[in-house]
């Protein structure tokens, strides 16, 4: 089917990377990162630009440390502002802070990243199996969605996916779960699937 070869060959960049039109919930979710990632970098800059703060930061940038946004603030005004720690200069001069104002809306960037990577997963196993996203409610409770309709496998994209490019496969029959590489993902279910 030409049409059906030609959405294909327009959802993917390169052979790694999904188009934003790729899909409707792509685009949406993508247009939600940069919402939230705006949203975020704003808030941080009212830090960076208080006269207030500007004492406490070892310099006025915002950076990026484990995904989350932070400010560098010196060692010596860690209790200035209040938040979480997520790194240390080498020299111990700097700790980059997350300031708690900002938790929340860190916490809904890094989901939104999670439901990206986990659609644009969907999108490109979908070629060779029949596929369903499902991102609401708890991960039981997904499970329990997909066993009442007789789904063989799932597969979960967790926040660790992200550090290892693995996800977690789960047997309906067996109940046994196995974390698979993503690169290895459709030789791993064919093999479970036609038995190759």
């Amino acid at each position: 089917d030409e049409k059906l070869e030609k959405e294909l060959f327009d959802a993917f960049i390169s052979e790694t990377e999904v188009a934003d039109g790729a899909t409707p919930e792509l685009r949406a979710i993508r247009q939600r990162i940069r919402k939230l990632g705006d949203g975020v970098k704003t808030k941080l800059q009212l830090y960076i630009t208080s006269p207030t703060y500007q004492k406490y930061l070892q310099d006025s940038i915002v950076t990026v440390r484990e995904g989350r946004y932070v400010i560098p603030v010196k060692s010596e005004f860690k209790g200035a502002i209040s938040g979480l720690v997520h790194d240390r200069s080498t020299s111990g001069a700097t700790l980059y802070i997350e300031p708690m104002q900002i938790v929340e809306l860190n916490n809904e960037l890094k989901t939104e990243k999670l439901n990206e990577q986990a659609e644009a997963l969907q999108k490109d196993i979908c070629r060779f199996y029949r596929t369903e996203l499902d991102v609401t409610g708890n991960i039981g409770k997904r499970y329990r969605r997909q066993d009442e309709i007789g789904t063989p496998f799932c597969l979960t994209y967790d926040f660790e996916s992200a550090n290892d490019n693995s996800v977690t496969v789960r047997d309906r029959d067996t109940m046994a779960q196995e974390r698979v590489n993503v690169s290895q993902l459709r030789q791993y279910l064919d093999s479970k699937i036609y038995g190759w």
